[in-house]
């Protein structure tokens, strides 16, 4: 994997991250996943990937653990 190779930790890139909060918009509506979700979203998934934690929120909220 190429994060990982350049040593970015667990994050996925910019592409993955879009791909990934797209799936999460498509499945949850854009009633709670706004555009400021969405962002959110997106800065999660390239900071810690797979250990972004999506909290029950609406609007949804994400955050990677401490």
């Amino acid at each position: 994997m190429m994060a990982a190779a350049l040593g970015c930790g667990p994050g996925v890139s910019e592409e993955e991250a879009k791909v990934r909060c797209d799936q999460e918009r498509l499945a949850n509506g854009t009633n709670c996943i706004d555009d400021a979700a969405y962002s959110q979203c997106l800065s999660c998934e390239q900071e810690c990937g797979d250990q972004c934690l999506r909290l029950e929120s609406c609007p949804q909220q994400y955050t990677c653990p401490q």
